[in-house]
């Protein structure tokens, strides 16, 4: 305890490595302390509990769920879990949280180094669109941070894939899709999938790298 004392306040003066971990599916990732609490990093990107945190933090406040309506959320790239921390501590959500992870030693990281925010989690070590294949269950909220380091999958931001989530998205449920666009072509190619399949769409910048898409189901 008293070592964990010293590296959050030293966090604040500088960042403060605590783990290396190896992955064949992610690379190098690395656990910091920084401004008071341990985040988790990829090579190029935070994939928890840092700038990622405050992207969905600032899209829930934006786009406004409606959060007495929703009781089935789905992750699809859980991280260190990131929401669903967001989700149960600053939104006081109380449903059922099933996710998806692709890599399982991010698996043995948030259980390591973040298991507050595992807790009550249905988790799955499986690619997203194979989950999406294998299960009929529908969600009221789905949310998609589906990253490689700082690339999205191709397959991702493909219509087959968007078309799947609408499928399992409930009649009035809500979408966020997180995705980093290096093209404004590429952007809208994407707004325009998402137009074709869903009512309503919208999207959202932030910190000049991210980009998060907001669609709704009737």
């Amino acid at each position: 305890m008293r070592l964990k004392k010293k590296l959050k306040f030293f966090s604040y003066l500088y960042p403060v490595r605590v783990q290396i971990f190896e992955s064949e599916v992610s690379g190098c990732l690395e656990i910091f302390w920084e401004n008071g609490k341990k985040v988790l990093n990829g090579p190029h990107s935070n994939y928890s509990f840092g700038r990622l945190h405050q992207v969905f933090a600032s899209g829930f406040r934006h786009f406004k769920p409606y959060w007495e309506e929703i009781h089935e959320v789905l992750i699809l790239g859980y991280g260190g879990g990131s929401i669903s921390e967001l989700l149960k501590k600053q939104r006081g959500f109380n449903g059922n949280i099933t996710a998806v992870e692709l890599d399982p030693v991010i698996r043995e990281i948030a259980e390591t180094h973040f298991p507050e925010a595992l807790a009550g989690v249905e988790l799955h070590i499986q690619d997203a669109s194979r989950f999406l294949e294998s299960t009929a269950r529908g969600y009221d909220l789905i949310v998609v941070d589906l990253f490689i380091d700082d690339q999205v999958p191709a397959q991702f931001g493909q219509e087959a894939f968007i078309k799947s989530l609408q499928t399992h998205l409930n009649r009035g449920g809500m979408l966020i899709h997180n995705f980093m666009f290096v093209q404004l072509q590429e952007r809208q190619r994407v707004m325009d999938l998402y137009r074709e399949n869903f009512e309503r769409v919208d999207f959202m910048e932030l910190f000049g790298s991210n980009t998060l898409v907001w669609a709704c189901k009737g």
